[in-house]
């Protein structure tokens, strides 16, 4: 099926969800250096750095999941309940499955090194980080602090909800961890 896409590509004019199924086609072969390069791409090319989706593949070729892992996350993507508002658009790797510290500071890294020098003015990718830091730590309070004032600045009106919803990400996983350890 990869072959058979790129053999198609100049006959597909949706090129942002050709670029989408050429990254998790890269994704599922274990060819994560391809996957981030697309993925890289979508930002480039599409102004994909609001996209969950196109974020939640991107964190899966960084940590270099299996085939299996990363069926696994889309799954759970597919099936957790999407009842709460709140959380709709905070749907990424880091949010829907448990990750260890380790997991979570490559993450980390990789945003903090690329995307916001790369695009440090996408909302999404200043946000994302403060879901992978722990909320009781001085570097979470500085991030989240740095990130209210930018939001204040600009006058986002859905700032209470976003707060929110990061506050509703932390008592999630803190759960889903209590029920992987206990």
């Amino acid at each position: 099926p990869y072959d058979h896409l790129l053999s198609i590509q100049h006959l597909i004019k949706d090129k942002y969800s050709f670029l989408q199924s050429k990254a998790r086609y890269e994704l599922h072969l274990g060819q994560f250096d391809d996957a981030r390069n697309t993925y890289l791409q979508l930002f480039d090319s599409f102004g994909a750095t609001e996209d969950y989706n196109v974020h939640s593949g991107f964190m899966c070729c960084i940590l270099q999941l299996d085939s299996k892992m990363i069926s696994s996350f889309y799954s759970l993507f597919k099936q957790q309940p999407t009842s709460n508002k709140r959380l709709i658009g905070a749907r990424t790797l880091a949010t829907i499955m448990p990750l260890s510290q380790e997991q979570k500071d490559t993450l980390y890294q990789e945003y903090a090194d690329t995307l916001l020098k790369k695009y440090p003015k996408a909302q999404t990718i200043q946000r994302i980080p403060l879901t992978l830091l722990n909320y009781e730590s001085k570097e979470w309070k500085d991030q989240i602090g740095s990130y209210i004032q930018r939001q204040l600045k600009r006058g986002v009106p859905s700032l209470g909800s976003d707060l929110a919803s990061l506050f509703l990400i932390e008592v999630a996983n803190n759960n889903n961890n209590n029920n992987t350890h206990g």
